[in-house]
């Protein structure tokens, strides 16, 4: 009964505690963004993929840039990206920084 309760315990601290909370969840945070990032920055280079699907993957990868170089978190930066939803009332106009260009027309 006792193993039970400390495990019981142990899950709900876990469960508790912020992505951050151990220093080597930035390593593992850090391979994580950097599997996401990759996987943006395909969608965003394919030449197939729509001007839309495209651009939003460009701004994904930008607000979790803004994040990390706001905090120099990794784990935050993977947030960001995984949390990212683009604004359906936007239309996908390039904004300053962005590609003006998909080469389509």
């Amino acid at each position: 009964m006792g193993l039970v309760l400390a495990l019981n315990t142990f899950n709900a601290y876990s469960a508790s505690t912020d992505d951050n909370a151990l220093p080597d969840n930035e390593d593992i945070c850090e391979q994580q963004l950097t599997r996401l990032l990759n996987q943006k920055q395909m969608v965003f280079s394919d030449r197939n993929a729509s001007p839309t699907v495209r651009r939003d993957a460009e701004r994904a990868i930008d607000g979790s840039r803004k994040i990390f170089s706001q905090g120099g978190s990794y784990c935050e930066a993977k947030n960001a990206l995984e949390g990212y939803r683009p604004d359906k009332n936007q239309d996908i106009s390039f904004r300053d920084g962005e590609v003006n260009y998909f080469g389509r027309g």
